[in-house]
């Protein structure tokens, strides 16, 4: 028999293992719910956002000349920078290794451009909320100090989650803000990497976060066999298996809904606020909304006749927000097209076929 002390130093390592393996796990079921809101955002041009969360592209430029910043360093007129001072050390072993001397990191508010429309980005108050997916544009080593910057400049081409605001606008352009402080199933991210890159770190992470759960739960159940003296394998491998396949059954059920049953409801939302937003255009202009028909534009990629009283940008517009809302349908239809999601989304009664927007085939091309 072991000693009670060993026994109960095993079951105290058994809670410290369960407690972190289960919080381990479910942060990365989190990265997997957040890699899925992100793919659910299609990207969209400035004018095609609706009210709410938003994935759109860019280029970045100064809101004015005096709001550059400086780099530390090299001195880089920037939108943002990250600065980073190592400083390499040597321990007792004779072992060197580096030592953050310093990190800091700053932005400022910014304008994003596309070739119809732009934006204001507020990032100076939510600089370190917002993950920052940029190459490194410096890095230099000068005796014992490791010089790295991050940055961002004027006429960079990114990637932004954001919330979107949408001014009222009448006659001109809609005043449209994008901001990092407001709640939503998006994350806040600035990225001069593609959409893919940005979502593959998400799904890397939140995989090493579940085995390193999933590891350590195995190792809690090595801790409890000790503990109470079970010194079987099968009894061992029956715990495990038992464990690991709930939990990953628990985890993988709650991700089949959230696919199924999240994406219907954030498909249909988007369909509210899309027809909401036309509707209000065409007011504007004492025109009459008759459905997602009215919208349908030919080769010209220019709406139909009816809707020539809009002006340029108004139409424009619309066109974005129905290809947004067709792709989005597109997406959502092609996730749930595989066993098991079609299987759940016919149990589950949700309609596979709801916008029914009717897309030209010279529409289809776009999408």
């Amino acid at each position: 028999m072991h000693s009670f002390t060993l026994r109960t130093l095993a079951f105290v390592a058994c809670v410290v293992c369960l407690v972190f393996g289960i919080k381990f796990s479910q942060q990365g079921f989190l990265d997997i719910e957040s890699f899925k809101s992100l793919e659910r955002l299609v990207p969209s041009t400035i004018l095609g956002m609706l009210e709410g969360e938003n994935q759109v592209r860019g280029a970045v430029t100064s809101t004015s000349r005096n709001n550059l910043l400086q780099s530390p360093k090299t001195k880089t007129p920037s939108l943002y920078y990250r600065y980073l001072l190592e400083k390499e050390e040597t321990d007792s072993d004779g072992d060197t290794h580096w030592v953050t001397v310093t990190d800091e990191s700053r932005s400022v508010d910014f304008l994003l451009e596309d070739n119809e429309a732009r934006a204001t980005v507020y990032t100076h108050l939510n600089t370190h909320d917002i993950q920052w997916h940029l190459s490194k544009r410096y890095a230099q080593t000068e005796g014992r100090y490791r010089y790295s910057e991050w940055r961002l400049e004027p006429d960079d081409r990114v990637i932004i989650y954001a919330w979107a605001e949408i001014g009222s606008s009448v006659n001109s352009l809609p005043d449209i803000s994008l901001r990092f402080d407001k709640q939503g199933p998006y994350l806040p991210i600035i990225s001069t990497m593609s959409a893919g890159d940005v979502r593959g770190d998400i799904g890397n992470e939140a995989i090493l976060k579940i085995w390193a759960g999933v590891s350590l739960i195995a190792l809690s159940l090595m801790c409890l066999s000790y503990a109470v003296q079970i010194h079987r394998m099968l009894a061992y491998l029956s715990l495990l298996t038992i464990f690991s396949m709930s939990i990953l059954g628990v985890y993988g059920m709650a991700t089949l809904v959230s696919e199924v049953k999240g994406g219907a409801s954030f498909l249909s939302e988007q369909e509210a606020k899309a027809q909401l937003t036309v509707r209000s255009l065409l007011e504007n202009e004492a025109l009459v909304w008759k459905g997602w028909q009215q919208t349908q534009f030919p080769q010209t990629q220019r709406v139909s006749s009816n809707l020539d009283s809009l002006s340029h940008w108004q139409q424009q517009r619309i066109i974005d927000i129905r290809l947004n809302l067709g792709l989005l349908e597109q997406i959502y239809l092609a996730q749930i097209r595989h066993f098991p999601e079609n299987f759940y989304a016919w149990i589950s009664g949700v309609n596979q076929g709801q916008l029914a927007l009717d897309f030209t085939d010279s529409e289809k091309v776009y999408i």
